[in-house]
């Protein structure tokens, strides 16, 4: 296991991520009265089947791959045409 964190923390940071990067998540945390380590790492394992699945259709924000996407999709910058006075 990663870091200091417990499977429980990794996973429960992992699905909040996906959720918020736009991935269909509907896997559920291990169910039971006291889930083990070992429950918890089986489905944080789960959690990374999600991602083979691509984004939600209804998702709407689109991230650009690579530089050149990137710089098209940047918003327009203000020219620095200040000059410097010392």
């Amino acid at each position: 296991m990663p870091g200091e964190g417990s499977w429980k923390t990794l996973y429960q940071a992992e699905r909040t991520q996906l959720i918020e990067e736009g991935y269909p998540v509907r896997c559920r945390p291990p169910a039971g009265e006291a889930p083990t380590e070992r429950d918890w790492e089986r489905a944080y394992r789960r959690l990374w089947k999600v991602r083979e699945r691509g984004l939600r259709p209804d998702f709407a924000y689109v991230e650009p791959d690579g530089f050149e996407g990137i710089l098209a999709d940047a918003e327009p910058t203000p020219s620095r045409r200040r000059r410097w006075r010392g």
